[in-house]
């Protein structure tokens, strides 16, 4: 009885950090493809986005951000590239596109965000520099699609 309580009591406390730490998202939405897909499956880990480098999928929280933005949103969460860190320059063909809104050398504890598919994004070349309070998490593994 004491090992069958014990085991209980593992895998609860197992389960509680898995789901302290991690999230379970679906893509709605073309602005990642063709890397993420409408209806495919991401893990988001919350403890990894202390560490957000270029290059990572994030998943976003526009509820944080302006009252222009979550109405624009719905203040949904969504999915998004790093395209440049604090200290780094926004890449250098969309500093034209930004010139007139934002400063090309991106401020500290904010980043750069890109759909990847550039032509169907909502992203910073409309919402501006998103701040780190805003990263829900990284994306850390991909689902096989039912698509």
């Amino acid at each position: 009885m004491e090992v069958a309580l014990g085991v209980v009591t593992f895998f609860l406390g197992l389960f509680v950090v898995v789901r302290a730490n991690f999230i379970l998202v679906t893509i709605d939405g073309s602005s990642m493809e063709p890397h993420l897909r409408n209806g495919q499956k991401v893990l988001v880990s919350r403890i990894h986005r202390r560490w957000i480098q270029r290059g990572t999928c994030v998943l976003l929280d526009t509820s944080k951000l302006s009252a222009r933005v979550r109405r624009a949103t719905g203040g949904v969460r969504m999915v998004k590239r790093v395209a440049a860190i604090p200290g780094e320059n926004v890449p250098e063909h969309l500093v034209e596109q930004i010139a007139s809104q934002l400063c090309p050398v991106v401020p500290m504890e904010q980043f750069f965000l890109l759909g990847d598919n550039r032509n169907r994004s909502y992203d910073s070349r409309d919402m501006g520099y998103v701040p780190r309070a805003s990263i829900v998490g990284v994306i850390v593994h991909t689902l096989m699609s039912d698509i």
